[in-house]
């Protein structure tokens, strides 16, 4: 009997602090694929940010994986960096003579001749193309229509046709994800959950992009871009609009069998921009089938919660008597600039947008037992490349006044990304914006959160470009940070420079670290003031009692002395703040500089780490990635380790590690 056709989907994530990319559909892909007899695995890989020592480990381990389990076809679908996949095939060559084929499913047309490092690319991303590739053997590739590949001979061919994808398709609803997936590294889990249900195909708000003056006259292709609905969206490119009858049926069955599936699943996420007339009926379902408590995440229009608050209030009123939780997740505010929502063609004000937080914090106090709002993210780009000064002081002064960070991280960092599927990459290439590449790794948004490659593009106004340039690096260098705060100083010192802009503009585009230190020079206590760590609201710093500090010896050796270290030590400890969740030692350079790296012990936990033992994890971020920074982190972690089991072994240390715990032991 012929052996079934082996696949491997690989998810990469740039980051261990979790995301919004759930992989939906690499989940539909599997489940269709293994229901047509091909053996699929989903292996999901998690970064640590630009720790490339780290990042580097992780490959050698998916290597290793994929080594072992022999796969006929491995199969990528995003990626912000090529070289990831270049050195994954790096690390499969120097472990086995003749690797699988490399590959990408891409989100837009491949524009280049050259498909290195991939193998092959599909003409769009289809589980079709999979299964012709690992089932048609040594000519499987010549099957595929539109497929680009690399022949025996090296040469690429592109082959003629391309895929119908709307051919025999079956509606997401009707189909059955496997959400299974296997962690490269078991003990680092990002927080976010990947599974998904769908409801109705489409966006209800389809207003032409040809009604908002700046698009009118821009040419793009329509084939290939969205032009109905929001200008940064391509929802309806994808899908037409569509209310399903019965919807709330097939919701319900898709729930039961992520719960029938993996017994440990809690989060849930509907994919629909209205839920809200069957929503209801969901939990109503749901309680009729006697479904284990769930808590599903609602990714919705923002300005419909409010059109349906009727309907929202039923739901949430069902949800609690069935046991379930519901909370709003993704939500689309997007800006709180008038001028700025009719360019995103959104389709609502910015007094909308302030009346939805207003009942979204009103609807959670009424329903505490049913809204979580630690999983409320609303939508929001502040950056895009027209953006102006104006728009910027606006929501900086609207984010703070009404309370968006408190639901949000990371927004005055949230940047538009460009693909051509969206009429922003038309406009952008026709004003002459693209650049080659970004100065820094700050600047590209598709790696800081591990989305497709992005089109590198600069700011049209230079009061933009510096104050970005400056808040993305200073964000990477110092973070955690008041990141809005931060904007609000930046701003102030490129408002008092109209002179300057120029030069500072072009320091901005060609030498990001002279821009940092210009503006450090001038502001550096500013910027020193808004790091977290030095928030009046966390523990008060005193000394560290005398049995704590013999364990804090044992674990960091040498280095330990608060505040100073050995003579001589390339890197010492800085600080020590605890509070009830975590210990944390901050090192740097001898001298007062900036820290390099920071450790952290925490009570053993799900949470994203690095290691654990029986009773803490570890975890660290480095902010410096030269050789002497990574060989200095690389021997506190490996004699941390054995000496933390050491301390759990002795009743008393563990005591006295754990004592830190409170709010009275920081320094």
């Amino acid at each position: 009997m012929t052996a079934a056709p082996r696949v491997a989907y690989l998810l990469f994530q740039s980051h261990r602090k979790g995301s919004y990319l759930h992989d939906g559909e690499i989940s539909m892909q599997a489940g269709a694929l293994r229901q047509q007899g091909i053996h699929v695995d989903v292996y999901d890989a998690v970064f640590d940010g630009d720790n490339a020592a780290e990042n580097a480990r992780v490959i050698a381990l998916l290597a290793d994986k994929l080594t072992a389990a022999r796969y006929d076809l491995h199969v990528v679908t995003r990626l912000w960096d090529n070289a990831v996949a270049a050195q994954l095939n790096e690390a499969l060559e120097s472990r086995v003579a003749a690797r699988a084929p490399l590959l990408l499913l891409p989100q837009n047309p491949w524009p280049a001749d050259d498909i290195a490092p991939f193998d092959a690319i599909g003409p769009g991303s289809d589980a079709e193309i999979v299964r012709l590739l690992a089932t048609g053997g040594a000519d499987g590739a010549r099957t595929v229509p539109g497929l680009i590949w690399r022949g025996d001979d090296g040469a690429v061919v592109r082959n003629p046709g391309g895929l119908d994808n709307d051919e025999n398709a079956v509606e997401r609803y009707r189909l059955r994800p496997d959400f299974r997936r296997i962690a490269v590294d078991p003990s680092i889990q990002t927080k976010s959950t990947h599974l998904v249900v769908y409801g109705n195909p489409g966006c209800p708000y389809r207003r032409s992009i040809r009604e908002v003056e700046a698009w009118r006259g821009v040419e793009l292709d329509p084939a290939a871009t969205n032009t109905k609905g929001c200008s940064f969206c391509n929802i309806n490119l994808s899908q037409d609009y569509k209310f399903v009858h019965g919807i709330a049926a097939h919701v319900v069955e898709q729930i039961q069998n992520i719960l029938d599936d993996l017994p440990d699943a809690e989060l849930i996420i509907l994919l629909d921009q209205d839920p809200f007339p069957y929503l209801p009926e969901v939990f109503e379902r749901c309680a009729a089938a006697g479904l284990r408590p769930f808590h599903l995440l609602i990714q919705a229009r923002a300005d419909l919660f409010l059109k349906r608050r009727e309907k929202w209030e039923l739901s949430l009123e069902r949800a609690r008597g069935a046991g379930h939780r519901c909370t709003p997740f993704l939500i689309g505010i997007e800006n709180f600039h008038d001028p700025t929502l009719e360019f995103y063609n959104k389709g609502v004000t910015a007094q909308t947008n302030i009346d939805v937080l207003c009942y979204l914090r009103e609807t959670a106090a009424r329903y505490p037992d049913v809204i979580d709002t630690r999983h409320v993210s609303p939508g929001f780009i502040m950056w895009h490349p027209w953006v102006t000064f104006e728009s910027l002081r606006t929501n900086v002064d609207a984010i703070e006044r009404h309370g968006l960070s408190e639901f949000r991280s990371e927004v005055a960092l949230s940047k538009i990304r460009l693909y051509p599927d969206i009429p922003f990459y038309w406009r952008a290439k026709s004003d002459g914006l693209f650049i080659d590449e970004y100065a820094t790794v700050g600047l590209d948004s598709a790696r800081r959160y591990g989305y497709s490659e992005e089109a590198p593009y600069r700011f049209a106004h230079a009061e933009a470009q510096v104050a970005y340039t400056l808040l993305s690096e200073l964000c990477r260098q110092h973070e955690p940070i008041h990141e809005l705060r931060l904007l609000a100083l930046i701003l102030d010192w490129i408002e008092q420079r109209p002179s300057e802009l120029v030069e500072l503009q072009e320091e901005a585009l060609s030498a990001p670290a002279a821009l940092v230190e210009r503006f450090m020079e001038a502001r550096a206590a500013g910027v020193m003031a808004l790091r977290k760590e030095n928030r009046r609201a966390g523990p008060v710093a005193q000394s560290v009692p005398s049995a704590a500090r013999e364990v804090l010896r044992t674990l960091f050796g040498a280095a330990w002395e608060p505040r100073n270290g050995e003579p001589g030590a390339p890197f010492v400890i800085q600080r020590l703040h605890s509070d009830p969740a975590r210990i944390e030692v901050t090192f740097g350079r001898p001298g007062g500089s900036p820290p390099v790296f920071r450790v952290t012990l925490s009570p053993r936990s799900g949470e994203p780490h690095f290691r654990h033992t029986a009773s803490w994890n570890v975890a660290y971020r480095a902010h410096d990635s030269d050789d002497a920074v990574r060989r200095a982190l690389g021997d506190v972690l490996s004699d941390l380790l054995p000496a933390l089991e050491t301390v759990e072994a002795d009743a008393q240390r563990q005591s006295a590690l754990r004592a830190l715990l409170t709010p009275a032991a920081s320094g």
